[in-house]
Formats: structure tokens, sequence, C-alpha cells
């Protein structure tokens, strides 16, 4: 898990196949590192993404949290914080250029549950939305438990949570 501990897969992340996502091309752009090499975690990543049919790659690239990285692969380890859409960008190019797929800035959605992550992706013509919305972390912190997978939405755009106090 994240900052170590037992991998917990959240509800959207055990039903992401099960939402529109399901039709499409997956893969992961975490800050973290999924526990390391040839790690159950990993493999259990990669299943819940829907295998290296939906991934095409089995290969977990780590950036070393460069933002400028080029990327091979559709797993995506060590991206830098509120950089990632630079990671998600280079990805579509490793798609097209060496899995043969095109895939539209406009049929990306990126969720994530840090909101600077997903306000980074304004301007770039990629779908990005905050999850993990509801509080559900000590002291009233957004995110940190996983989202739901009523939060995975084909919604156009960049949005984040709405705060209440």
């Amino acid at each position: 898990a994240y900052g170590g501990g037992v991998l917990t897969f959240s509800d959207m992340q055990q039903n992401l196949l099960t939402t529109f996502c399901g039709s499409c091309f997956t893969g992961i752009v975490t800050a973290g590192q999924a526990s390391g090499p040839d790690s159950e975690e990993r493999k259990s990543i990669l299943e819940a993404l829907g295998g290296v049919h939906r991934t095409r790659s089995d290969y977990w690239q780590d950036i070393k949290f460069d933002p400028h990285a080029n990327v091979s692969s559709s797993l995506v380890l060590q991206a830098l914080d509120s950089s990632k859409q630079t990671a998600v960008l280079s990805m579509l190019d490793w798609f097209k250029r060496d899995q043969h797929v095109t895939i539209k800035n406009e049929d990306v959605f990126f969720f994530d549950d840090i909101a600077d992550n997903v306000k980074s992706f304004e301007g770039t013509g990629l779908n990005a939305h905050q999850i993990s919305c509801k509080s559900r972390d000590p002291g009233g912190r957004i995110g940190g438990c996983g989202g739901q997978v009523s939060e995975i939405v084909k919604t156009p755009g960049v949005g984040i949570c709405e705060v209440t106090a």
C-alpha cells in the first residue's frame, strides 16, 4: 500500500472495469513504488487494471520524479505530484509510437485523490477528476482511503471535490 502497510483496494479499484473504463486501455501514474519489483501489489494492480490486454505492458517504469521523462509503459512509478499530466501525455505518445494505438486527448480520463494533481491537467485537453471526495480519513482530510466507483464519471473537463465546511 502507498506508504507501507497492506494493500486494500477501494470500491473504485475493485469495480473499475465495470465502469466505462472497462472498454478502455488503462494505465497508472503514481508517486509511489507499488511495493517494488515483482511484488504481489504490482501483480494485483495490473490485474485490477485489466491485465496486459488493457495496459499493453507489464513493465513498471520508474521515472524517478523526472517530469520530463520519456514514458515507455502504461505503468508509471514515482511520478512527480502536480506533473502527472506530462507523464500521461508521454504515455499517449508511447501508445501511439510503440503500441500503434492512437488515443485522443479528449478520450483520456485521469482520476486522482489530490486536487493539485487534477488541477495540473487544465489546458492539456485531457480529462481529470478528483476522487475520494468524501472525508474518510482522520482529521477530515480528503483522499487516502480510495475512491468510490460512483466517482468514475465520463464527464469532460477537469473537476475537483467540492469542499463543504
